[in-house]
């Protein structure tokens, strides 16, 4: 990714989000550092594949290539979560390194292949997880930015050399998820929530329209938050309501044009199995919840 330099540092970067594009771009041969306010197992997993994270906000605890590295040499990355008096966001910008949020770096790997993102306000970790898992069991080289540590997976990153989709998580918080470029997507829910940056409900689902606008393909929207997105060609909607394209109920099946998942429920839990377009089973899954 050439307009990414060589050196990040993440401030929040023991967050789920901040913590799988930090994985990333350390993967991809990057000097990866970051700042978070207090330890936790998965900031610690981050310090032992090869991350520096620091719990001052003290730039001299920084390392010392990042301390002298020059002002283009180093991309901030933050969350809206970062208060602007943050003294290491104050430094960076003293130094006139350019800054960027979590979201829009998220966005320019989005650029790099086919992207399905999954957007809503819940039900988005749960879908991803499922949709990540469903094509790599499938076949389908993918790497996943999950908001949860897949339970399966046992991380929030799934990575494949030869990836030919990403699979992302749309979040709406600070309409975070406008900076995505997705070729098509799920919209799990549209309830109001984050009143405190969209103030009206209206606004809300307003930014949801324009996210839909985003998906060059096709957009698939729940049957709750359908009324949402009447008239668009490209929306088709699922749920468990008789005569939806898309139709899902525990002893049956869910059929889409070009697949189907069977469930069936054992005791608490819903088995899925993914048949290709051919009738050939590609795998099954047993989800649980990805966090603890």
């Amino acid at each position: 990714m050439s307009t990414v330099p060589h050196r990040l540092f993440f401030l929040g970067v023991g967050g789920i989000g901040m913590s799988a594009l930090a994985r990333y771009f350390l993967h991809r041969g990057h000097v990866v550092a970051g700042y978070d306010r207090t330890p936790s197992p998965l900031t610690h997993t981050l310090e032992q594949e090869g991350i520096h994270v620091q719990y001052v906000e003290d730039p001299e605890a920084m390392p010392a290539d990042f301390r002298e590295a020059g002002e283009h040499d180093v991309l901030l990355v933050r969350t809206p979560a970062v208060p602007l008096d943050s003294p290491l966001l104050h430094h960076w910008m003293q130094r006139g390194a350019r800054t960027i949020k979590r979201s829009e770096l998220l966005g320019t790997i989005t650029q790099e292949r086919r992207t399905l993102a999954v957007a809503g306000t819940h039900g988005k970790t749960t879908v991803s997880c499922m949709l990540a898992h469903l094509l790599r069991v499938g076949g389908v080289p993918c790497n996943a930015f999950l908001g949860g540590i897949a339970a399966n997976y046992g991380t929030n990153l799934l990575l494949d050399e030869d990836a030919i989709v990403n699979v992302v998580e749309a979040d709406e918080y600070d309409r975070s998820f406008l900076h995505l470029h997705p070729s098509e997507a799920i919209i799990t829910s549209v309830d109001p929530d984050h009143l405190d940056i969209y103030h009206t409900p209206e606004a809300m689902t307003d930014a949801y329209d324009t996210f839909a606008d985003l998906c060059s393909g096709q957009v698939l929207v729940h049957e709750s938050a359908a009324s949402h997105f009447q008239g668009r060609e490209q929306v088709s909607v699922y749920g468990t309501t008789s005569g939806l394209p898309i139709r899902s109920r525990t002893s049956g099946s869910w059929t889409a044009r070009t697949a189907s998942i069977s469930c069936l429920t054992r005791t608490g839990w819903t088995t899925w199995s993914w048949a290709c377009p051919a009738g050939t089973t590609c795998g099954t899954l047993q989800p649980r919840r990805p966090w603890p």
